[in-house]
């Protein structure tokens, strides 16, 4: 995933698009931004669809908008559409919640 973390999230006519990498199985719930991508931490195991209930509830709460999973339900690399927010909004929410 070449490029800067704000090239993953990308506005579309139904909302913001957010490409990104999901790590399952990790200690603590966080986001990681750079220049590889977008990757989300999350404690769930990637069994029966819950590290997917994982993230789009961890997505719903800090960005408080709609979200749903497009594409990669059984991938670690996911498409996600958030509906009514723009690209500077979810961008800022997710520095919010950076890995250290």
């Amino acid at each position: 995933m070449p490029g800067r973390s704000e090239e993953f999230v990308v506005k579309d006519s139904e909302g913001i698009l957010i490409k990104l990498l999901v790590v399952p199985n990790s200690r603590s719930r966080c986001v990681e931004l750079g220049y590889e991508g977008i990757v989300v931490r999350l404690k769930s195991p990637p069994v029966k669809g819950k590290a997917n209930d994982e993230l789009v509830k961890f997505l719903k709460k800090l960005l408080k908008k709609s979200v749903s999973i497009v594409s990669g339900f059984t991938s670690r690399e996911k498409v996600i559409l958030v509906r009514n927010a723009d690209t500077d909004y979810v961008v800022g929410r997710l520095k919010e919640v950076q890995c250290t």
